[in-house]
């Protein structure tokens, strides 16, 4: 949703919002950037760590994804909730667009998969 960013007297919030001709379902973005200089600590010391994880990440997501989906056939019990995968799953689902930049061609080559 793109808003306008000069406040008019009297405009509502609704009113701010940029008229789309693709007013169907709301478009949401995820970014994400492969291949920054490692800065050690907790995060990967290597480009390739990074990219590990990442594929960790997602691969843990796909689970988590199809434990919704068991649970939604099932109905029982608590709905699996985990606010870490949750981004993820919707990208994996196709409610998430993601955006990835990287500094050199490789980066972008090892990235998710």
């Amino acid at each position: 949703m793109a808003i306008k960013l000069r406040l008019e007297e009297g405009l509502s919030v609704e009113a701010m919002d940029i008229q789309r001709e693709d007013r169907g379902k709301r478009r949401r973005f995820l970014k994400m950037s492969v291949g920054e200089n490692p800065k050690g600590g907790a995060y990967p010391n290597t480009r390739l760590s990074e990219a590990a994880i990442l594929r960790e990440y997602f691969s843990k997501a796909k689970i988590f994804r199809d434990e919704q989906d068991f649970w939604c056939t099932k109905m029982e019990g608590n709905y699996p909730e985990d606010t870490v995968l949750q981004p993820l799953v919707d990208v994996l689902r196709g409610d998430m667009q993601v955006h990835v930049h990287g500094y050199k061609t490789e980066d972008l080559e090892v990235g998710p998969a």
